[in-house]
């Protein structure tokens, strides 16, 4: 028979924090802190692609307040 490696109480947590990460994956979409996520505008992506007026020009604020 084949001898088994002695677990230790790590072995034991790293377990149990694959299990509840794979579950608040599953059940609520929620991924680690580890993972980065780029910036994320808070409009659609296509409102980005609509055409602007001819000679229209974004203005340019050097300050704002409000």
């Amino acid at each position: 028979m084949g001898q088994q490696l002695p677990r230790n109480s790590n072995s034991n947590a790293d377990e149990l924090l694959l299990r509840v990460t794979k579950m608040m994956k599953i059940l609520f979409g929620l991924k680690p802190k580890g993972q980065t996520f780029s910036y994320k505008h808070p409009y659609p992506e296509w409102y980005d692609l609509v055409a602007l007026p001819m000679n229209y020009r974004l203005l340019e604020f050097a300050k704002f307040t409000g």
